[in-house]
């Protein structure tokens, strides 16, 4: 386990190269025509942790019970 600094995330540096078998961060947008009940399926994003606007959604694997948050 490696601990990321992630105390300012405004210096993190997003680019579109493929990073191979390295940890990384991914960033995303997306805009909501109606507010409703909603879920990201990460089944096909490996292993790792949600965050949106600064709160933890919590953690997901591909192999295990947690895949969609």
């Amino acid at each position: 386990m490696y601990s990321l600094p992630f105390s300012n995330v405004n210096k993190i540096v997003y680019s579109a190269k493929k990073a191979g078998d390295m940890p990384v961060v991914k960033k995303g947008t997306f805009n909501l025509s109606a507010v409703a009940n909603t879920y990201l399926d990460m089944s096909h994003y490996g292993k790792g942790v949600v965050w949106v606007n600064g709160h933890n959604l919590g953690r997901y694997w591909s192999v295990g019970p947690q895949q969609t948050l």
